[in-house]
């Protein structure tokens, strides 16, 4: 009897200890990441909800919106002539000061991560440089770009000074870019695009060698990202009547669910047909429902704004599943750069004496 009960103790304890392990192991992956998700909470009173979001189209003026943010992270992003150029500017880098007050407080095999992000924002930062030198533009720069990642504000300053595309080769060649700015480019739209492909490849590499969890979801809603940009540059693409040989090249080549179906995306002579390209795909009923509102009024915007929300509404999906580790921080982002986008959508249809309505249609 005494024996039975040892017995029968001796798998209770080791059932206990199988299970100890097994919850250690499940949670190690998460544990470091609860603090930085914990505090990312907390700041979400200072982002715009979905009904504050709404009542962006109701405002009338750029001061009353101003007025609208007062208790949001984007309080004081107007300046006092509320400029619409320099509001843009404003929310850029706001997100990239959230970005990094998020960095300092996640884990420090993560923050690497966050840098690699980061370095889509330098690729707008360096773009906007390259773009004004390639068409051999004065334009005044110094309030349409800003230190971010390695452009520090000493490599600002000497990319603002360069007059011709040679001269951003060579202040650049000697950053973490230089294989970009080493190749030759037959237009402005091939830089781009190798550039981007470059800050993807940096981060992909870097995410697949790291050992957290739930890397394919956050690579996953990358990639949605990077085929909705696909998407937009096919839809100009096909409207402007661009080379479909010529339309490749201005594609990102990630890894997402477009790649397998380049051929027959790139070869669509017309909106409905590159919609039908995407059949089967998450990307079929948005591209069909925007081409119907497309036939009615002409406006291109139909396709933006549909393929973004349904980018929301998938990242919505994921966080109910994706609770912990290191994926509600990418989401925060992720939620932020939304947040940024209805804004400037709001305020240039305020600027552009848009109806309530019409504002209305261009926010996700």
């Amino acid at each position: 009897m005494a024996a039975d009960l040892l017995i029968g103790g001796g798998i209770a304890v080791a059932s206990a200890l199988g299970l100890g392990a097994i919850g250690y192991r499940r949670l190690s992956g998460v544990m470091p990441f609860l603090f930085a998700n914990a505090r990312i909470q907390a700041r979400g009173a200072k982002g715009i909800s979905n009904s504050q979001a709404k009542a962006f189209s109701e405002k009338r003026s750029l001061a009353e919106l101003a007025s609208s943010l007062n208790e949001t992270d984007y309080a004081g992003c107007f300046g006092e002539k509320q400029d619409v150029r320099a509001f843009h500017n404003a929310l850029e880098r706001t997100f990239v000061e959230k970005a990094m007050e998020l960095r300092e407080m996640s884990p420090v095999n993560f923050q690497k991560l966050l840098d690699a992000y980061l370095g889509f924002y330098e690729a707008k930062v360096l773009k906007a440089v390259y773009r004004s030198r390639f068409f051999s533009g004065e334009e005044d720069l110094g309030e349409l770009v800003f230190s971010v990642g390695e452009i520090n504000s000493a490599l600002l300053q000497k990319l603002l000074e360069t007059k011709t595309t040679a001269d951003v080769n060579t202040v650049m060649a000697s950053t973490s870019f230089a294989g970009v700015f080493s190749e030759n480019f037959d237009g402005l739209g091939q830089f781009e695009v190798f550039l981007d492909g470059f800050v993807l490849d940096r981060f992909t590499s870097l995410l697949k060698g790291l050992k957290i969890c739930d890397k394919k979801p956050i690579l996953d809603l990358l990639n949605m990202k990077l085929d909705i940009i696909n998407l937009l540059v096919l839809v100009k693409c096909i409207v402007r009547n661009v080379d479909k040989e010529e339309r490749k090249k201005l594609l990102i080549k990630n890894n997402g669910a477009l790649f397998p179906r380049l051929d027959s995306l790139t070869g669509a002579s017309n909106l409905k047909e590159l919609s039908e390209a995407c059949s089967g795909l998450v990307y079929s009923d948005v591209l069909g429902r925007a081409f119907e509102r497309f036939e009615k009024d002409g406006m291109l915007f139909h396709f933006e704004v549909e393929l973004h929300r349904l980018f929301k509404k998938i990242l919505s999906n994921a966080e109910l599943y994706h609770f912990q580790g290191p994926f509600p921080l990418f989401s925060y982002l992720f939620g932020k750069e939304i947040e940024v986008r209805n804004l400037m959508a709001a305020s240039s249809g305020i600027e552009g004496k848009f109806s309530a309505e019409e504002i209305g249609e261009l926010l996700i």
